[in-house]
């Protein structure tokens, strides 16, 4: 991967949407041009590894989850969920298999955290084994983003893009006026001021800024999409609304404005899928 867009260590990123990831299925997860497979043991836990067998290269998200291990599809091989460790290999009479433990690892499970519904991986080294062992605590995006007061709809979608030109576009005051003109923006007033010019907290790293641009009041996604807006009274004319920008750095960012009494927040994550990818983890909120 090209240096200039190797994922920022001792950082979060989102790798998939909670409800998508269970006990019955098995789901590959590309980070860094990297393979992984995710899924949730027997208790709920979620398991977050390598993708291909240490032993000849099979691919373990064809394999079989069984008790507290997942077996590979090519020899049996099975490997234990917590640690990684080879727990039994079929075609192998001795009862005792780990003394093989250093040399056939699947690899230690990574640090995940379920939260604000989407999964999130802790990014802190290309070598699983000098991961930290204490990562740092996971920002509180519920109270960040004030989410709780919001009815949220959530999606994900792949780009061909790599990540940083996706994060700069996210907070780039200039693009909603031509791709997001059917939802809060105008292209026939193209004109941004700044109201509040970007500032950004060392103590916290979140950026954040205010810019005012034009809008139509009256458009295709808020009325046909957004059933609650069609019984309120909303001006017809074009004016100017301030639209906040906040992003907690390096990869999480909120646009947020308000229509008549109603708040709209559209917040992405963002997970580096290789030089020419990434996918965005998006929700699009409103009171």
């Amino acid at each position: 991967m090209n240096n200039s867009c190797q994922p920022i260590k001792h950082t979060w990123y989102p790798i998939s949407i909670s409800r998508n990831v269970n006990k019955s299925k098995i789901n590959t997860v590309r980070f860094n041009s990297k393979d992984y497979i995710l899924y949730r043991d027997k208790n709920e836990e979620i398991v977050f590894r390598n993708r291909w067998c240490p032993h000849r290269g099979a691919d373990m998200s064809d394999g079989i989850l069984n008790q507290d291990c997942i077996s590979c599809p090519y020899h049996g091989w099975e490997f234990n969920n917590s640690n990684g460790n080879i727990h039994s290999i079929p075609s192998n009479t001795l009862k005792n298999v780990g003394r093989c433990n250093n040399r056939v690892n699947i690899g230690r499970n990574r640090y995940v955290y379920d939260d604000c519904d989407l999964i999130w991986y802790y990014y802190s080294s290309d070598d699983n084994d000098k991961e930290l062992s204490c990562p740092i605590t996971f920002p509180d995006l519920k109270l960040q983003f004030d989410l709780d007061s919001f009815h949220i709809t959530q999606g994900e979608i792949m780009v061909d893009s790599n990540w940083i030109n996706v994060v700069e576009n996210s907070i780039d005051p200039s693009h909603p006026n031509f791709v997001h003109e059917n939802s809060f923006s105008d292209e026939d007033y193209t004109a941004v001021k700044y109201i509040e010019p970007p500032m950004f907290s060392e103590r916290t790293h979140i950026m954040k800024s205010v810019c005012e641009i034009y809008h139509k009041t009256r458009n295709n996604v808020l009325l046909d999409g957004l059933n609650i807006l069609k019984n309120r009274k909303l001006p017809n004319t074009i004016g100017k609304i301030p639209i906040y920008f906040e992003m907690n750095f390096p990869n999480i960012t909120s646009i947020k404005f308000k229509r008549g009494n109603t708040t709209i927040n559209t917040i992405v994550s963002i997970l580096p899928i290789d030089d020419d990818c990434a996918k965005i983890f998006w929700y699009f909120a409103q009171d």
